[in-house]
Formats: structure tokens, sequence, C-alpha cells
């Protein structure tokens, strides 16, 4: 008769865990995502214009604020989340903040806020970041497609392995 083999200790609560981490995304991803203050925008602002002296209130419906040297309008930051609210895989939206230019490049897209669970216990969150970064010199009417097209016009940016939903949403998030 061979031995029974039997799971081991570690393995079954890796399992548990993450079972329960995608209970709890489900549970929780039903509250609606709400606009706040995140301290990582305005250190995002000060790199990517590095010249600001003011940041406006938010203002209008998409509650954008105008960033400025003296009078010259520099760009221009808005969280998502007042703009469009995408459900992601979790059934939640992801908020991010995005920075434009005045012509309308963008300069920065950055995840303020998920509750994806494959990148709170499978994919390393700096994956996604390192994606936003793709975003950087993208025209805001410029088509952006995630993996491969046959569009010679747009522009292809390549998923994330194991996270693909979650970077077409980001792609949709942003290009909106």
């Amino acid at each position: 008769m061979a031995p029974r083999e039997f799971p081991s200790l570690a393995g079954a609560l890796g399992t548990w865990v993450k079972g329960l981490v995608v209970l709890l995304s489900l549970v929780f991803g039903a509250l609606p995502l709400q606009a706040k203050d995140y301290e990582v925008e305005r250190q995002r602002i000060e790199q990517f214009f590095p010249d600001v002296q003011s940041v406006s209130e938010p203002e209008g419906d998409y509650r954008v604020r105008t960033l400025r040297k003296g009078d010259e309008v520099l760009g221009y930051a808005f969280q998502s989340i007042n703009v469009t609210q995408i459900p992601a895989y979790s059934g939640k939206p992801i908020n991010m903040q995005v920075l434009l230019d005045p012509q309308g490049v963008i300069r920065d897209a950055y995840v303020l806020e998920h509750h994806e669970p494959i990148l709170l216990i499978g994919i390393p969150e700096q994956k996604l970041h390192d994606f936003n970064a793709k975003y950087q010199g993208i025209r805001a009417d410029q088509r952006v497609v995630v993996g491969r097209s046959s569009d010679s016009n747009a522009v292809t940016i390549d998923a994330v392995t194991g996270a693909t939903v979650t970077v077409m949403v980001v792609n949709e998030i942003v290009m909106r």
C-alpha cells in the first residue's frame, strides 16, 4: 500500500488565505469608491512638473486641478474616479491620478487605489506601476490597445501576464 500524502500546512494555509482575500474583495467590492486626497498625488505632481508653484483646488464636474508656474498653466491633474468608474476584475473601480500637459499629452498615470485580488496575492504591484509608466508621452486622443493590433495608427502596450483584465480596465480608465 502506498503511503498517503498530505498537503503541507503552509500550502493549505496559503490556499485558505488566498480564498479569504478573494471573498473579502467580493464583499467589499460592492462598496463605492470615493475620491480622497493621497500623499502620493503631490509627490507625482512635483516629480513630473518640477516647476509647479501652485495647484488649484479641484474644479468642474471632473474635479480637475490646474498646475501653474505663476500665470503659466503647466498642466492638469485629476483622479480617474471623478471621470469614470469602470469596475475592474474585483468588481470595484481602480482610482488613478492622471497628469496631462496643456497639449493633452499624458505625463503620468498612477494607481492611487485598487482592490484587485491578483495584485494583493500574486503579481507584484510594481508590475502594474511599470505598465502605467508606458502611458507617458501618449496623447489623450490617440488610440491605445493592450496587446496586439492590426491598426497601424494605434499605440500598443504589452499586457501584464496574469492581470490582463486589470490592465485592460486601466487602459480604458486612462484613455477616457
